[in-house]
């Protein structure tokens, strides 16, 4: 990805820092991250199950990931298809390093559910400062909505 994309956003820029951000979430959920069955299982949504809602810079940052991953190319979303995860490769995340931290903090085991709710509301918080500073768009949208809109700002759309 371009740091001279035609917004003006140095998406790079931006995205390292997420990148450093999401290593020190790691580290403070290292404690709460226990009974994952690494199924896939949080990555498939429905009426049922949860949806995984994204910034705009974590929707840039898988994108830039630039995977290929099931069949869907990273790029090209559709918002109407939104029951799984374009980057779910299997029962796999295929870009983990840049999953959101929506990913990161959803745990199969609900107990500590306060604390772990805590510390991503505090890095979410952060994700929104970085944005504020880098100028780019403020939005938490579905996943599908969320690559969408954020493919069109790269796309100059």
């Amino acid at each position: 990805m371009s740091s001279d994309l035609p917004s003006g956003i140095r998406w790079d820029a931006a995205i390292a820092d997420l990148l450093a951000l999401y290593r020190r979430l790691d580290g403070d959920i290292g404690r709460f991250a226990r009974r994952c069955r690494a199924d896939g299982e949080c990555c498939r949504f429905g009426s049922d199950r949860p949806m995984l809602y994204l910034t705009a810079l974590e929707a840039a940052a898988m994108i830039a990931a630039g995977c290929h991953i099931g069949s869907s190319a990273a790029g090209a979303f559709s918002p109407a298809a939104p029951s799984a995860c374009p980057f779910l490769d299997g029962d796999i995340c295929g870009i983990r390093e840049r999953r959101a931290i929506g990913c990161r903090t959803f745990f199969c085991d609900p107990t500590l559910e306060e604390e772990r709710r805590a510390i991503h509301e505090r890095y979410l918080r952060e994700i929104r400062n970085i944005e504020a500073r880098m100028g780019i768009p403020v939005f938490y949208l579905p996943l599908h909505e969320a690559l969408d809109a954020v493919g069109n700002i790269l796309a100059g759309k």
